[in-house]
């Protein structure tokens, strides 16, 4: 039951109608606890999909990784998320994240083991384990997910990256997959990478 009642504030004190409000505000949250099926949602709030052909580092080792790139920049500062054109994303709302990343990797006509890694870095230090795999194939082509949650602060800077292991055959990146054109019904590209970022928020 609400209070909807209280004697008058004395000179000087806390306002007793500031009080009455925050009681209430309790008692609401005691009678009608939090719901997690209808109380929170999550949000797509970024989707990005490179149009590149292929993604390749021009060598092995640290030196010789690159940032992955996503497609066009897309959002502002005013949007809960952008990214730019070289893959860099930026979260200009503070919040509990998901950023899910997608690659079609392996090498063409290469000798040897490859060694190909992926990593996330947050304002330039490596978030969680890298991601490796490797390709023994001179034909080989792969698919590869990369999903995570975390609380990110505002203006945090996401960036991934992809490297070719020192210790392996100087080949291996991602890749876009061009299915034949059959004229009707012909399957659509399937991308060398995609980003999605989504977030919890209250429903609509």
């Amino acid at each position: 039951m609400a209070i909807t009642e209280l004697p008058p504030s004395p000179s000087g004190e806390i306002n007793h109608n500031t009080v009455r409000v925050k009681i209430n505000e309790v008692i609401t949250v005691v009678n009608d606890p939090f719901n997690p099926t209808t109380d929170i949602a999550i949000e797509r709030v970024l989707e990005a999909i490179s149009l590149a052909t292929n993604q390749e580092p021009a060598g092995l080792g640290i030196a010789n990784a690159i940032n992955v790139e996503f497609g066009a920049a897309q959002f502002t500062g005013s949007d809960p998320v952008m990214i730019d054109v070289n893959g860099r994303i930026t979260f200009n709302v503070a919040g509990l994240y998901r950023v899910k990343s997608v690659f079609q990797f392996g090498r063409t006509g290469a000798s040897g083991t490859s060694e190909v890694l992926f990593r996330l870095l947050v304002d330039g230090v490596q978030l969680g384990r890298s991601v490796g795999v490797k390709l023994g194939n001179s034909d080989d082509l792969r698919y590869i997910d990369i999903d995570n949650w975390f609380n990110v602060p505002a203006g945090t800077e996401l960036d991934t990256q992809i490297m070719r292991d020192a210790s392996g055959n100087n080949s291996g990146g991602i890749f876009q997959i061009i299915p034949t054109n059959e004229g009707a019904g012909t399957w659509s590209t399937v991308p060398c990478t995609i980003i999605r970022v989504e977030r919890w928020t209250l429903p609509p």
